[in-house]
């Protein structure tokens, strides 16, 4: 790719703020092959460092997963994020990058940084700014479905809005807009239009999904819980401590979806509390339903990882590492 900095600061700086550098980084580390194939370059863009591997005129075009290996060895050992910069992609290679995350470029034509830039314009004309955001409730939630349970691919748009309480079109929003995330396709069968993730694993999904995700609480309350009731899930340090060494903190916490706590207020099976100390039980108002992901007294642990990810607790971040890597992910 001849006077590589030029074609790069053209296709790039029309998109960003401030000028675009570059800098060449050794590749005396890697494989012959790898250093034959790519011309490294160093730079700061969107706010993040990257290292911009260009593959050479002459290459023969590789297929997705050939190009997913090469940018991982090629950030093995690395800080900065690696993100390929390609001469050409078909449409159909294009897609199969994006849903395995691999980071690229195709100068004057695509960009595909994940969580920073999005330009995927099939032809040549003014840039698209596409800037990732974060997931809606229900798009998490039928995200989260999938990982968990791998039970929601091929089923109707009305069997989806049975299962998740709400309606029709809310599901077809959902689909849209994890389609416009690049976390899945649809399929159209007749008039019906039903959700896959064509993903090598949901490990990868959730990689590749888990930053445009929030955190499902809304709020946090004391109450008092006069009556057991079945839809009071254990979450927080409660339930991470049941799951792990972790000790168990001097209060309760539970999850409830934010709709159902009204009635239980309403019914007497919950109880106010002027202060939020005056009770040893937490009360998490969850803006999805963790009734909808989870099978036995405790929240699922995805969105459990989702709730305690910014916790500063050293010992609560590695108890969430460990709960990740046993989970059985397929």
């Amino acid at each position: 790719m001849e006077s590589t900095p030029e074609v790069l600061q053209k296709h790039l700086e029309p998109l960003h703020e401030g000028p675009v550098t570059f800098a060449p980084v050794s590749s005396e580390e890697l494989p012959l092959y790898l250093r034959a194939r790519y011309q490294l370059w160093q730079s700061k863009l969107f706010g993040k460092d990257w290292i911009l591997a260009v593959e050479q005129d002459g290459s023969d075009p590789g297929t997705p997963d050939e190009y997913q290996g090469h940018q991982r060895q090629l950030g093995r050992g690395r800080n900065d994020t690696v993100a390929l910069v390609l001469r050409h992609l078909s449409s159909g290679a294009r897609n199969r990058l994006v849903r395995l995350g691999v980071p690229f470029l195709v100068p004057g034509a695509q960009i595909f940084l994940p969580l920073v830039q999005i330009n995927l314009k099939e032809r040549f004309g003014p840039p698209l700014d596409l800037a990732r955001k974060q997931l809606t409730p229900l798009a998490q939630s039928l995200l989260l479905r999938h990982v968990l349970h791998n039970d929601i691919e091929g089923c109707s748009t009305k069997e989806l809005a049975q299962r998740f309480g709400c309606s029709s079109a809310a599901i077809t929003q959902s689909r849209g807009e994890l389609r416009s995330q690049a976390l899945c396709d649809t399929v159209q069968k007749g008039r019906e239009v039903s959700l896959i993730f064509p993903f090598t694993s949901t490990r990868a999904l959730w990689d590749q999904a888990r930053q445009l995700m929030a955190s499902p609480v809304r709020k946090r309350t004391g109450v008092r819980i006069l009556t057991p009731h079945a839809d009071l899930r254990l979450a927080g340090i409660s339930s991470l401590s049941e799951r792990s060494m972790l000790s168990p903190d001097p209060w309760t916490t539970y999850a409830l979806h934010e709709k159902a706590v009204a009635p239980l207020f309403e019914t007497g099976v919950l109880q106010g509390c002027a202060e939020i100390t005056d009770t040893d039980t937490r009360l998490e108002y969850w803006r999805y339903n963790p009734l909808l992901l989870c099978d036995d007294k405790h929240v699922d642990p995805l969105s459990l990882y989702l709730t305690l990810r910014e916790d500063p607790d050293e010992r609560v971040q590695g108890e969430l590492k460990s709960m990740l890597e046993d989970l059985p992910w397929r």
